[in-house]
């Protein structure tokens, strides 16, 4: 309402007037076809924005249309998964402007601060001062809100008693593949 939203026709829809014209406020939430917790997000999220007077259609793709149109740009609203090494990263390839084309930063987030805390994170050694630059970007990134993070998964990691030299870790797949051996008794 402070933005001037309103549903002025009375169709349960918010709208304004942008450029002389009536508009709906409406978008396009795009995800991977035959991912099931990825569609019924969003029509969890799409149910919700309904009850907000904001219309959103679901539309899944072929994972590798969803790839392109990600990597251009083209898209209202994504849901995606992005997965991560439990041990530190290089937030350059998702949170840098340099990675807005080419990389992975398809929703263009970031400024010039944002760039130097991530250029001080990938030269910084003491732990200290790189905990303090991380608590920075952390903090920018929740004000712009470019994602809405929504869930972070557990990894679930069983191993046969049958496989000698195999255990569990933290970085996906959950296992050390060159470590995952049978035993001698099961040959």
């Amino acid at each position: 309402a402070e933005a001037g939203w309103e549903d002025s026709n009375a169709d349960g829809i918010l709208d304004r007037e942008i450029d002389g014209k009536r508009v709906d406020f409406k978008f396009t939430i795009i995800t991977n076809n035959g991912n099931d917790r990825r569609r019924t997000g969003c029509l969890i999220f799409q149910e919700g924005c309904r009850r907000a007077g904001v219309e959103v259609d679901v539309e899944t793709q072929e994972w590798a249309n969803l790839l392109d149109n990600t990597k251009l740009h083209n898209f209202d609203a994504y849901i995606g998964g992005w997965i991560a090494s439990p041990n530190e990263s290089d937030p350059k390839q998702i949170w840098h402007t340099e990675s807005f084309n080419g990389g992975s930063n398809y929703v263009g987030f970031g400024d010039e601060n944002s760039d130097a805390l991530i250029e001080a994170l990938r030269t910084e050694l003491d732990q200290e001062k790189r905990n303090q630059l991380w608590k920075d970007l952390q903090t920018a990134i929740r004000k712009d809100m470019p994602y809405i993070f929504l869930l972070s998964q557990k990894e679930r990691i069983s191993i046969h008693k049958k496989f000698d030299h195999a255990y569990a870790t933290g970085i996906r797949p959950g296992y050390w593949k060159s470590g995952f051996k049978p035993s001698e008794s099961a040959l």
